[in-house]
This record gives structure tokens, C-alpha cells and sequence, in this order.
């Protein structure tokens, strides 16, 4: 039994880059919560270097990694931008080519009626 799926699938991973981890478990809960992403990943530490309003920046942050579905990639880079404290916030979304089937189905579950943020009931 394969249990890779190779299919075209419909999952995504946003990812999305915070000063702290107190604003990144904030907003991981919130969206988890809603069942706007199925499972988000915290990784605390990074350093991000990048050139901001002509200066070299060097920063430390927390990333997060977002498992979610294409339809719902709009509305959760709309909920992280409008959670985030940074003007510009780094939200991108990367595509699954492939994964474990029971986990893309997963991810499926968890996201097929999300409901408005802040109403987790």
C-alpha cells in the first residue's frame, strides 16, 4: 500500500514570520481555532536579515508554518496581516507537490467549515 499521495493536491503551507512567540501562539491559535488552518508550527529563534527602508536589518523572529487548504490562502493571509504588528508583515504561501494521504486528508478535515476568528464554538 502507497502511502504517499501523488496527486495535485489542494494543501498549503503559509508562512508568516512574528517578532515574538507570544504574538506567533496568539495568532496560530486564533486561525487553528477558527479551522482556518489545520496545524500550525511554531519555530521560535530564527534570524532574519533583509534590507528595510535602505537599511541592512538583522532580526530575531518566530516563524510559524500554517497547513491549510488553496481555497482558504486568502483569508488566512488577511488574518495574519490584520493580527500582525508589522507594517509589512512576511506572509507567503508554498504548495504541498506531495505528502502522507492521511495527513493531506487531515488537513482537509480540519478546515472544511471554518468559522468567523474569534468564534471557536
Amino acid at each position: 500500500m502507497n502511502e504517499r499521495s501523488d496527486e495535485i493536491t489542494d494543501a498549503i503551507v503559509v508562512y508568516a514570520t512574528f517578532p515574538g512567540e507570544a504574538a506567533a501562539l496568539a495568532t496560530a491559535e486564533a486561525l487553528v481555532g477558527a479551522g482556518l488552518v489545520a496545524c500550525a508550527n511554531i519555530v521560535p529563534g530564527i534570524t532574519s536579515v533583509f534590507i528595510w527602508e535602505g537599511r541592512l536589518e538583522r532580526e530575531r523572529e518566530v516563524a510559524v508554518l500554517m497547513k491549510t487548504r488553496r481555497a482558504l490562502a486568502d483569508e488566512v493571509i488577511a488574518a495574519v496581516k490584520a493580527m500582525h504588528s508589522y507594517e509589512n508583515p512576511a506572509v507567503v504561501v508554498w504548495g504541498i507537490a506531495a505528502g502522507s494521504g492521511a495527513y493531506l486528508s487531515w488537513i482537509d478535515a480540519q478546515t472544511a467549515a471554518p468559522k468567523a476568528l474569534g468564534n471557536s464554538e
